[in-house]
């Protein structure tokens, strides 16, 4: 059709149906393909956004990485809050925290993941194990089977969370050249930067005085906090804060040396507090027993005492312990810090045939021997080890 002025026009109807023949169209198949659904104006963009949903789920899945957040249940206390980071290089970071009891306890170790199953290794040789869900892992017991409980074993990934800066023990071996320190920890197998400050300035003299190289370094045990400090290569990495050097020049040793099992062994005590128990005195032993939740018992040097505990991922917790009632000599003092040595206790290791308690600062608060005959040797030599290691300074 042709206008008085000699220009085309076209019915608004036809310049509609041209627009609209001009438009991106998409086709989806929906059910078994015998339907087709024609979608108009969708936008590049809105496809994209769409195709990033769809395998956001699968791209969580491809690796545990990450961090979670749960409540487990405890023998010993309300719950434990726990917190757990597995770090990209191998490494996990892990917070407990016992609800009605004051402070929280931390543990590094190395995690590995196989057929859906997840595997946390210890410095003290225990292995916790998970099920790897999509965005969850379910705690397993001991022999990584499901757990025949009715309450919530499981932990979330939450991309809300900042990563933990755990307060740890670490033993390994300290270089220092041209003004950069490192630590080797032997807990994950990393050489970690040591930051100068704290506690640092002992250790760097303990390596001058010790004539370390970086082919010889210097072992070192120290109490200390692994912050994750800005990186001028890449992501944040992170960072040993030396807050007390334990010692230093005594031999470590990166490989787990358990010999004697935690269960099922009578411990001796050799050691209470900073106090040797006397060699003639009457033998406190502990001996745990593994169970839903695990049993200890044992003596105290003087009365008969029954109780439960709760082992969770390297960490120790001690519950209501019940006693016989005998009278004791010493007024029960040696009982009394027997008892206040295992409320104190939050994780254990084993070094050879002698149990470690530790509380929550690293410290040493009981050390037992698996074999009772041994009992005079060992407590004479964790003695001359303790004065080697106050000659630091």
């Amino acid at each position: 059709m042709f206008g008085g002025r000699g220009r085309n026009v076209e019915p608004a109807s036809y310049r509609r149906r041209r627009r609209a023949q001009r438009r991106p169209v998409t086709h989806a198949t929906v059910g078994d393909g015998r339907k087709e659904v024609v979608m108009n104006r969708i936008h590049h963009a809105t496809l994209i956004a769409l195709l990033a949903l769809s395998i956001a789920p699968a791209m969580a899945q491809a690796t545990p990485v990450g961090s979670y957040v749960g409540i487990l249940p405890c023998a010993d206390c309300p719950a434990i809050e726990l917190r757990l980071d597995l770090l990209e290089d191998g490494a996990f970071h892990q917070r407990s925290v016992y609800r009605d009891r004051s402070g929280s306890f931390d543990a590094i170790g190395r995690w590995k993941e196989d057929d859906a199953r997840l595997r946390l290794h210890y410095p003290n040789a225990d292995t916790v194990h998970f099920a790897i869900d999509e965005d969850s892992l379910k705690l397993l017991d001991r022999q990584g089977q499901p757990i025949d409980s009715r309450q919530e074993h499981r932990l979330y990934r939450s991309a809300r969370l900042g990563l933990i800066e755990p307060r740890v023990r670490l033993e390994g071996h300290f270089r220092y050249y041209a003004d950069s320190a490192t630590l080797h920890d032997c807990a994950t197998d990393r050489r970690l930067p040591v930051a100068m400050e704290g506690d640092y300035l002992r250790l760097e003299r303990a390596w001058s005085h010790a004539r370390a190289t970086m082919q010889r370094p210097l072992p070192a045990v120290v109490q200390a906090r692994i912050v994750h400090r800005v990186n001028m290569e890449g992501p944040p990495r992170p960072t040993v804060i030396v807050e007390r050097l334990i010692s230093a020049g005594t031999a470590v040793s990166c490989t787990p040396q358990g010999v004697a099992t935690l269960y099922d062994t009578p411990w001796t005590a050799l050691r209470i507090g900073d106090r040797d128990v006397p060699v003639d005195a009457r033998p406190a032993q502990l001996r745990f027993t593994e169970g839903l939740p695990t049993r200890i018992s044992g003596s105290t040097g003087c009365n008969r005492f029954n109780g439960t505990a709760t082992l969770t991922g390297g960490s120790l917790l001690v519950g209501t312990v019940t006693t016989t009632k005998m009278a004791c000599p010493d007024n029960g003092l040696r009982e009394r810090a027997f008892l206040d040595a295992l409320d104190a206790a939050r994780s254990w290791r084993i070094r050879e045939r002698q149990l470690e308690l530790l509380d929550a600062q690293g410290r040493t608060v009981a050390v037992f021997d698996a074999d009772q005959r041994g009992t005079r040797q060992g407590a004479s030599g964790l003695r001359h080890n303790e004065r080697t290691r106050n000659t630091t300074r």
